[in-house]
């Protein structure tokens, strides 16, 4: 059983980092665009929209991420994949 907890605790604090670290990127960026836009940003708009469409770009990885966390790290599903690929 304490193997089995110590599993889900590894398995949600990678979840977590996931999430925060492909999601702070875009962030940060609203906070910098919002309240340092003169002195940090370029002034290039078209700057400012590839800033932004990689830092959400960056933070929808997540959406692909979790389910290969998910599956990956779940005991049943490794056992069975094999039997997927026959």
């Amino acid at each position: 059983m304490n193997r089995r907890r110590r599993r889900t605790n590894i398995f949600l604090a990678l979840i977590t980092a996931v999430f925060f670290l492909g999601w702070a990127p875009l962030v940060l960026y609203s906070v910098v665009f919002d309240f340092f836009r003169e002195e940090l940003l370029p002034r290039r708009q078209s700057l400012l929209y590839v800033g932004y469409a990689l830092s959400l770009a960056f933070g929808m990885v997540t959406t692909i991420a979790n389910p290969i966390l998910y599956t990956s790290l779940n005991e049943g599903f490794r056992e069975a994949a094999p039997s997927f690929c026959r």
